[in-house]
This record gives C-alpha cells, sequence and structure tokens, in this order.
C-alpha cells in the first residue's frame, strides 16, 4: 500500500513538472508570436495597379501603359502613419512620399510630396475615377496639364493640416484642409521664393452629399525671366455619392499670368449589380474667357465594369469639340486596369 501511495506521488510530481514545462513553453511561444505580429503591424502595406489602355481616333491608334503604380502604406505608432507611392509607367517617379500626424480628428498634420487640396475630383485614385481621364476643367487647373505649364499628377511638395468636424453618427459634418507648397510641382526645388496657399471645405448636409469650396493663391515665374505672375484659382462643387449612384458637378475658374479662365463639368453614373457602372459627362473648358475661339465642349460616355477586386475594365467614347468645328474629333478609349 505504501509502494502504491509513493507512486502516485512520484506520478503526481512528474505530471506538475511537464504540466509546468508545457505552459512555459506555451507562454514563451505566444510571447514571441506577440513580438512577431508588432514587427508586422510596423511593415508597409504594399499595394498597385497596372492601367493597360488603347486609344483610337481620326489621328491615333495606339496601346500604352498609362499608369504602373507600387504603393508603400504603414504605421509608426498609433498617431504617425506614412505613404510612398512610385509612378513606373515612364521613367521612375516618386507621387507621393509624405509622413502624417493624426494628433486628433480635427487636427493632422502631413509634410512632403501629395496631392493638393483643390477641387472634390483632384483627390480621385484613378481606380474610382468614372471615366479613364479627368476633365478639362480639372486637369488645366490642378497641376495635370496645367495653364502655368506644370505638369505633376495634382501634387505639390509642401506641409498642410486638416481634420473633421461635428460628427453625426458615422460622418463629419464639415471636412477642413489647409496648406502651404512650393507651386512647382514634383520632385523639383521651389523655382521662386514665393509659397502658394491652397485650402478647401467641404460641408455634409447629409452623409451622401457634399458641398465644396476650395482655393488656391499663388504666383509663378514667367519662362526665361526674373518676373512674377499671378496664379490663382477658385472652385465651388457638389457631389451625391454612395454605392449606386455617383453625381458631381464643379465650376473652376482661375487667374494665370494675367489670362482668366474658367471651366464647369457635370458628372453622372449608376452602378448595378455592385459591378457595371454606365456614367455621362460634359465638360466645358474656356482657356480666355475674353476670347471665343478657346472654348472646348466635350461630351463622354463610359462603361465601367468590375467584376472582381483585382480587375477593372473601362470603355469611354468621347466627342470633343472646338471653336473652330475642322479641330473635332471623336476619341475612344479602352483601359483595363490590374489591381494588387
Amino acid at each position: 500500500m505504501k509502494h502504491n501511495i509513493l507512486k502516485i506521488i512520484f506520478l503526481s510530481f512528474i505530471l506538475l513538472l511537464s504540466s509546468a514545462a508545457f505552459s512555459q513553453g506555451t507562454d514563451s511561444t505566444n510571447h514571441r508570436l506577440e513580438k512577431l505580429e508588432k514587427v508586422l503591424s510596423k511593415l508597409p502595406k504594399i499595394s498597385g495597379f497596372v492601367n493597360f489602355r488603347y486609344q483610337y481616333s481620326e489621328n491615333m491608334s495606339t496601346f500604352d501603359i498609362r499608369r504602373a503604380r507600387l504603393d508603400f502604406k504603414g504605421d509608426l505608432s498609433p498617431i504617425f502613419d506614412y505613404r510612398l507611392q512610385v509612378e513606373f509607367a515612364s521613367n521612375p517617379t516618386l507621387l507621393d512620399g509624405y509622413m502624417r500626424a493624426k494628433i486628433k480628428p480635427w487636427l493632422h498634420i502631413q509634410a512632403g510630396e501629395f496631392k493638393i487640396p483643390f477641387t472634390l475630383e483632384n483627390p480621385y485614385s484613378p481606380l474610382k475615377l468614372e471615366f479613364i481621364d479627368m476633365p478639362s476643367t480639372i486637369t488645366r487647373f490642378c497641376s495635370y496639364q496645367d495653364l502655368s505649364g506644370i505638369r505633376s499628377n495634382g501634387r505639390d511638395v509642401g506641409v498642410m493640416v486638416s481634420g473633421s468636424f461635428f460628427k453625426v453618427k458615422d460622418f463629419y459634418r464639415v471636412e477642413y484642409a489647409l496648406g502651404v507648397f512650393n507651386g512647382s510641382g514634383i520632385n523639383v526645388r521651389d523655382n521662386n521664393k514665393s509659397k502658394d496657399v491652397v485650402g478647401r471645405i467641404n460641408f455634409y448636409p447629409i452623409k451622401d452629399l457634399t458641398l465644396s469650396i476650395s482655393g488656391y493663391v499663388g504666383e509663378m515665374v514667367l519662362d526665361n525671366q526674373h518676373l512674377y505672375a499671378r496664379r490663382d484659382r477658385w472652385s465651388g462643387g457638389i457631389r451625391y455619392e454612395n454605392d449606386k449612384w455617383s453625381i458631381r458637378t464643379e465650376y473652376v475658374g482661375g487667374n494665370t499670368a494675367g489670362v482668366h479662365s474658367d471651366g464647369v463639368y457635370a458628372l453622372a453614373g449608376y452602378t448595378f449589380f455592385g459591378k457595371l457602372m454606365p456614367a455621362l459627362r460634359y465638360d466645358l473648358f474656356r482657356e480666355d474667357v475674353n476670347n471665343d475661339n478657346s472654348i472646348q465642349m466635350d461630351y463622354a460616355v463610359a462603361i465601367n465594369y468590375q467584376p472582381y477586386k483585382f480587375l477593372r475594365c473601362q470603355l469611354n467614347y468621347t466627342y470633343k469639340t472646338y471653336a473652330d468645328d475642322r479641330l473635332n474629333e471623336n476619341l475612344i478609349g479602352v483601359m483595363v486596369s490590374a489591381i494588387f
């Protein structure tokens, strides 16, 4: 009997030691996994896309790689995050490179290279646009094919504060952004001593409806001269957008070295079955409001089809009209986007 009791005590002791060792091993493994998760959370999230495009008109028939981008985003802490986006379609070009401090919902501070807070459409990703290309009203005032000669994909180098106020359920009533920029485009130093100030305020009477105003006050240096000239812009827009409807219109005006220009566009699209969106757009642009021969009007129709998250197909037809009817043209565009 005594021997049996001793055996039971011995076996219990062995089991206790084994249980303790297993527990320590499990705790050690969990600790290592937690450390690994912390390291992985600091690594950037990598995404990107490639736009393969075909264009046809009376004077053109061509394939090209419209865009090929890699996007790196990450969080350095609960407050600080960063982004690096590179374009590879031609020469590798840094598009976005910034750090941001999200101090409060009403105060974010961002420094680096990024899109300027001007107009409703400029902030859109190409993967969210209803048409292959933006309207002239946007491209000629927002540093895409700017009247000033700057070509910088709607971006500049500078510092910006932004934020949101007056939260109602799951959205804010007011969003603002105000920045100071070089005004010379991306990946270049400023070519003058003045800085450009850009700002936008969005109001949301209801969640899906946006009322927006924005302004741009700056200067530019005339080619091969040391003379400064005005580069000012202003805009007002309305947007109604949800998972079905995409309706947007904006008026944009500007003064570029004494030449006053303006434009207005309006578009509407509706999504069927969560995958198919037909859309219509009208775009009027006047390079010089005092010269009737500078008017351009575009009428566009689009079909967007995205059967999978990684694949988007677009078909566009645009009828481009000018003051001189001989310049009118039909443009057909097809673009396939691979997304990862």
